[in-house]
This record gives structure tokens, C-alpha cells and sequence, in this order.
């Protein structure tokens, strides 16, 4: 008897038609039974949300070939709940890959993602996950970090007792045989600063848009933004464990009281 394909759990923050889901789609439903099941709209830098107050609906979406893809009217992470709780009752996804997201995910902007955070959620029911970023808002070549990401994950899924480990991926927007090599990298400081812009409506209303420019730091040799650089795709091991453990026995000597 053959054994039976892993199962991928594929999502995103960009929304269900965008081309990084169905490139990241395509390459891994070759070698795994996909089900995507992504956001019906862009949400972007949704961070952890999940919706309270309005009814989720499932519903089928086109996909790339091979692949059950479904829409959410929600974030990210109600994305991941709600295939765990109804698609996957019965068995759970071997796998969790969240991306391709247009824009690197480094630094400190990983708080921010969707993409991260719905890798974080999988990685939160003990499933392993792959958040995949591509460092561009223009002219993406998904080609190379979708290849990449598709054999990482059989990489992962070869491991055992993986667990829920989480990889954050981030590749430059190289074409094939132009990517430098891959480094395994901590989190850098790196990070987007917005500020608002004022407007006026045509009512005479003041309103806000909000702005984004990257903020510039030197990056020590070893991090994500640093290896992107370089023309390396980076693989950041990350947890969901903040805890600063470094600060515990200094705060004990606080002998604090209630």
C-alpha cells in the first residue's frame, strides 16, 4: 500500500488571487496534497487578529492546478483556525506554509505580518510552518523562493519530531541560478516607520493616510535583512516565546510585594 502524500496547509496575508499564493501553490502541489485557504482581500500587516464579532465563511476560490484552494472573509490567523477546526477535523495538515509574501518579512517587522503571525499560529497547535517572504513590491520573480520553499518543506516534514518548529524564509527577487546561497540567520533590527498624512475629503473632512518608508540601520553579519543583501535567501528559526529570560533573575532581586 502506498503511503499517502503529506497534507500542506498554504495561506497568506496578500489574499487568495494573489501570485505569490498561487506560484507558492503550484510549486508545492507537486509534491504535496495542498489545500490553500487564504484571505478573500489583502490584509496585510494584520499581526495575530482574529475576528470576534462577524460570521466566517468558507467558501471554494480559484487555485493553481493540483490544489483545494478556499476564501475566508477574515485574517490570516482566523484563516488557520477555522481550517483547523473544519477542513482538517479529522486529520490535521503535516504541514503549514504561509506566503508568498510581496515584501521581506525581517526584523522587527515580523510582529506586524500576517504572514508570520498565521505560521505562528500553526506553529501554536504543534504543526510546523514556513512563513516565505520575496524582498519586493515590484516586478516579483516568485520563481526561486517558491522552488525553495517547496523543497525546505519536505525538508521539514523529513524531520522528526519537528514539532512546531517555525522557519521565517525571506529570498531577493533574483531570478534562478542568481540566488548566492542560503544563510541560516538571526532577527535583525530592521523595521518600517509610517506616519500620517493628512488629507481632506470633499466634505471638508480631515482624514489620515498612513505612510510607510524603511527605517535604515546597519545590520550585524548573521541577519535576515544582512543575508538579503547579499543576494542570500535567509531562514530565521523564530518562537512565540517573548519572554526576555536574560532580565528574570534581575527582576527577582526586585523582591517586589504585592
Amino acid at each position: 500500500m502506498s503511503r499517502a502524500k503529506p497534507i500542506v496547509l498554504v495561506t497568506n496575508d496578500d489574499g487568495v488571487a494573489a501570485p505569490g499564493i498561487q506560484a507558492l501553490g503550484q510549486a508545492l502541489a507537486t509534491r504535496f496534497e495542498t489545500v490553500i485557504v487564504a484571505p478573500h482581500r489583502e490584509r496585510s500587516a494584520a499581526s495575530h487578529g482574529i475576528t470576534l464579532t462577524t460570521p466566517l465563511k468558507i467558501r471554494p476560490a480559484l487555485g493553481p492546478r493540483g490544489a483545494k484552494t478556499y476564501s475566508v472573509n477574515g485574517t490570516p490567523v482566523d484563516c488557520v483556525k477555522l481550517a483547523l477546526a473544519t477542513i482538517f477535523r479529522r486529520r490535521m495538515p503535516d504541514l503549514l506554509v504561509s506566503g508568498i509574501n510581496l515584501g521581506s518579512n525581517t526584523g522587527i517587522n515580523i510582529i506586524y505580518s500576517g504572514t508570520v503571525s498565521a505560521a505562528f499560529e500553526a506553529s501554536l497547535h504543534g504543526i510546523p510552518a514556513i512563513a516565505t517572504s520575496l524582498d519586493t513590491f515590484s516586478n516579483p520573480d516568485f520563481r526561486a523562493c517558491a522552488s525553495f520553499t517547496a523543497r525546505l518543506a519536505a525538508r521539514v516534514l523529513a524531520m522528526k519530531g519537528a514539532g512546531g518548529i517555525l522557519l521565517n524564509v525571506n529570498a531577493p527577487n533574483l531570478p534562478p541560478g542568481k540566488i548566492r546561497g542560503v544563510a541560516i540567520t538571526s532577527q535583525g533590527r530592521f523595521r518600517h516607520e509610517g506616519g500620517y498624512a493628512p488629507r481632506v475629503d470633499p466634505r471638508g473632512e480631515k482624514y489620515y493616510w498612513a505612510t510607510i518608508r524603511a527605517r535604515a540601520f546597519k545590520e550585524s553579519t548573521g541577519t535576515d535583512s544582512e543575508a538579503l543583501k547579499r543576494g542570500m535567501i535567509s531562514v530565521t528559526p523564530i518562537q512565540y516565546d517573548v519572554t526576555e529570560h536574560a532580565r528574570l533573575d534581575d527582576l527577582r532581586r526586585w523582591d517586589l510585594k504585592p
